[in-house]
């Protein structure tokens, strides 16, 4: 609550507090569900309701930008976009994907989706099948995508000191791509591929409003009717118009 008020170098946004004061009460709660003789504090929830967070303002980049951003990087980048905006995959989805999850035959991805465990089926384009096919390792089993060094594209360390360090290639590469391209002080970050996409089926699809979530893989009860094997097609002839939107070339 300090941190958020104050007005030095230290100083955190609301969001940031939100989301540290929401790890204290989840960690609060596991402590007093295992040990009843534990006193919840019972002020925790005054303080996080007492931090103020404006709304979320949707953010996307222009087709244009798109294919901007897509032909300055190099071709692991354009892997990752690819299956960002094709798949609407976050630096999670494309570190934690699978040689099983591949249907190469048929040009789809199966898998559940780490946040929410709720299934999905992407229809591929042509140029993420050939991006994966220059760039995945050649292996029947575990992640596809790797490291230089051989390590998951996005992880967790803890350090001797017990600091916690994220390593995340993926969210590099593309700073990198940015920063060509005179967009480092851009606020946009590489989730907006995925969101990006998202509006552009609603955009192009009003009449079938549960594509969106379909194609996010939301946990909504509402859309859980659609997983069903023929309503993928739907979703395919989404995912058709967003490559013909897109239209990201390979040279």
């Amino acid at each position: 609550m300090h941190l958020a008020s104050c007005d030095t170098k230290h100083k955190i946004s609301p969001t940031t507090a939100k989301k540290r004061l929401d790890s204290v009460r989840l960690f609060l709660q596991w402590v007093y569900e295992r040990k009843p003789e534990f006193e919840l504090p019972r002020n925790l929830n005054r303080h996080f309701a007492s931090v103020r967070v404006d709304p979320p303002k949707p953010m996307q980049f222009t087709v244009e930008e798109v294919q901007t951003i897509f032909n300055a990087a190099s071709q692991r980048t354009k892997l990752y976009i690819a299956l960002a905006a094709n798949c609407g995959y976050t630096q999670v989805d494309i570190a934690t994907l699978e040689a099983s999850h591949i249907d190469w035959n048929n040009g789809l991805i199966k898998r559940d989706r780490n946040k929410t465990r709720s299934p999905q089926v992407h229809k591929l384009w042509p140029v993420t099948i050939t991006l994966l096919e220059r760039e995945c390792r050649q292996t029947q089993s575990g992640l596809v995508l790797l490291d230089q060094k051989g390590q998951p594209l996005k992880r967790d360390v803890i350090k001797l000191n017990g600091e916690v360090t994220t390593y995340d290639s993926i969210r590099l590469a593309f700073d990198r791509t940015m920063t060509k391209i005179g967009m480092a002080k851009d606020k946009r970050r590489f989730k907006t591929f995925r969101k990006t996409s998202a509006d552009l089926i609603e955009k192009h699809c009003p009449e079938y409003p549960h594509l969106s979530s379909q194609f996010l893989a939301h946990s909504e009860t509402a859309t859980k009717r659609y997983y069903v094997g023929r309503h993928y097609e739907m979703l395919f002839m989404a995912l058709d118009k967003l490559d013909e939107l897109y239209a990201l070339k390979l040279e």
